[in-house]
């Protein structure tokens, strides 16, 4: 662990370890799924049915955005693969850091920790918001990295630089999806045009997609890790078999 991960740690154990108003509010926060998920889902659902002016460009982003956050946790899961796998620091004695709060890890055992699936989702959420609104894009920011992030290694879930570079990947996959020409147009005119001609069909596809926003694509997630780890198995295996 370098040395940034560990002083940032340890400060925010010291902070629990002698304010207890602190530690509660990260425990709150990191429990509170209905201010993740939940609460980009609401917000991006308000700006489609009531934006007034530049409507169509608003349902744009909101495609864009939603389509994108599906690319940055691809995009995320393939850097995990080829970097080193990195254990949580909640499961590192030698820390010697005093985490207060009991993780419950089952749904994420063999996953590394590098980099951080919740950073890339949400800052892909707040950056794809900043092309709606520059003030809910300010605001979802600060949440990603206050609200959602710093929690998370509050409890020992990640390190810093797993927030830092999950950052990364989400803020660049929204902005390229939002600002490429050939993007914007590829991945926007079928849905607009699906809406024009068969709303009904349109809107039960958008509604899963809003309640895989809301419970963090935990669903496609799952199903996507698992394949992953499939295919990792039998390129292995086939690997194995060319070698001999």
């Amino acid at each position: 662990m370098n040395l940034f991960d560990e002083r940032i740690i340890h400060l925010l154990n010291d902070l629990g370890n002698q304010h207890s108003g602190f530690d509660q509010t990260m425990v709150f926060l990191h429990e509170a799924n209905i201010l993740k998920g939940h609460l980009f889902t609401a917000t991006f659902l308000l700006v489609w049915f009531f934006s007034k002016e530049k409507k169509e460009d608003v349902r744009k982003a909101v495609i864009l955005t939603m389509l994108g956050c599906l690319a940055a946790l691809f995009f995320g899961k393939v850097f995990s693969l080829l970097s080193p796998f990195r254990l949580r620091p909640i499961n590192i004695p030698d820390l010697h850091a005093e985490m207060q709060y009991h993780v419950e890890l089952d749904h994420i055992v063999g996953w590394s920790s590098f980099p951080s699936d919740n950073a890339v989702m949400f800052f892909t959420l707040a950056m794809g918001l900043f092309f709606i609104s520059k003030t809910l894009g300010t605001l979802g920011m600060v949440h990603a990295a206050l609200g959602i992030s710093l929690p998370r290694v509050y409890v020992g879930m990640h390190y810093p630089t797993d927030m830092i570079v999950g950052g990364i990947i989400g803020v660049s996959v929204a902005y390229f999806a939002n600002t490429s020409p050939a993007i914007k147009k590829h991945l926007t005119d079928f849905p607009l045009k699906w809406l024009e001609t068969h709303p009904i069909s349109f809107y039960l596809a958008f509604f899963f997609m809003s309640h895989q926003l809301a419970t963090q694509y935990r669903l496609i997630r799952d199903i996507g890790h698992e394949m992953v780890d499939i295919l990792v198995v039998v390129g292995k295996s086939l690997l194995g078999i060319v070698v001999k």
